[in-house]
């Protein structure tokens, strides 16, 4: 769980890799935003021919890719960790032939209208030039090509408990040292000066939504603490508060939302 929390490689998925596929289900079952960036990615990828996956960490998207089109794919991260664990799982998966992983920062990277498709997931808020970011990516794409923008944004929480658990304890948040918190309104002035054009605007993580993504991260920081006490008990209720937690999901996508604690960007160049 700690190395989890800290984007490391588990030393379990090193003598078993193929277990990288249950650990991206779990992810699926309890991180609402993998829902609705998966029913969206599942329609457009079938179009596109070459896709980068900007700050890929553990692959969830990489693989998704790879599964659901025939693109080529790069994916892109600063965690030599991972970028070898990826590529080794493709050569070893036969999917190197159009997949690689490279070490290397979005603000850093040099391709110029390589790709019809971009996904960047949950990653500008860490990285330290966002501005250079989006116009990498921008530049990165043909005419005709998008950017699938996830961002969490705003930060609304619901319970007390949380807000004091999220200061105490540690969690993949405060791990990474640095972390930017935009509003909505601040990322979409950002996107539109970048030179984007918005296409469209999905929102997730209303009320209940927060409420679901609240109690699983109680749940992840007493498992991940050092108190077997805490961790006993996010043993005994990680069980029961997953179906909770997808019952709230499925409550909180049932609403129109405006705004909230995540939003889904769909950006033409």
């Amino acid at each position: 769980m700690k190395q989890a929390i800290e984007h490391q490689v588990p030393n379990f998925l090193k003598p078993i890799p193929w277990l990288m596929r249950w650990v991206h289900f779990a992810q699926r079952i309890t991180y609402q935003r993998h829902t609705l960036i998966r029913k969206v990615l599942k329609k457009d990828l079938k179009q596109v021919s070459r896709v980068w996956d900007a700050g890929c960490g553990d692959g969830q998207y990489s693989f998704f890719v790879l599964n659901q089109s025939k693109a080529s794919l790069v994916s892109s991260d600063i965690n030599q960790g991972w970028v070898t664990f990826l590529n080794k799982y493709w050569l070893n998966n036969g999917d190197n032939t159009r997949a690689q992983a490279v070490c290397e920062g979005i603000e850093d990277a040099g391709y110029n209208g390589e790709f019809d498709a971009v996904i960047c997931v949950s990653v500008l808020p860490y990285v330290r030039d966002v501005g250079q970011s989006l116009v990498q990516m921008r530049e990165s794409l043909k005419p005709s090509g998008k950017l699938y923008l996830y961002c969490p944004v705003n930060f609304y929480t619901e319970t007390r408990l949380y807000r004091r658990m999220f200061e105490t304890y540690q969690n993949s948040e405060n791990a990474a040292n640095f972390r930017r918190v935009f509003s909505s309104s601040e990322l979409r002035e950002l996107v539109l000066g970048s030179g984007f054009i918005i296409d469209q605007e999905f929102f997730t993580y209303g009320k209940y939504g927060r409420y679901g993504h609240e109690i699983w991260s109680i749940i992840s920081m007493w498992l991940g603490s050092r108190n077997a006490f805490l961790q006993a008990w996010g043993f005994i209720l990680m069980t029961p508060a997953a179906v909770v937690v997808k019952l709230l999901q499925w409550a909180d996508f049932r609403q129109k939302l405006n705004d909230g604690n995540g939003v889904l960007l769909i950006l033409n160049k």
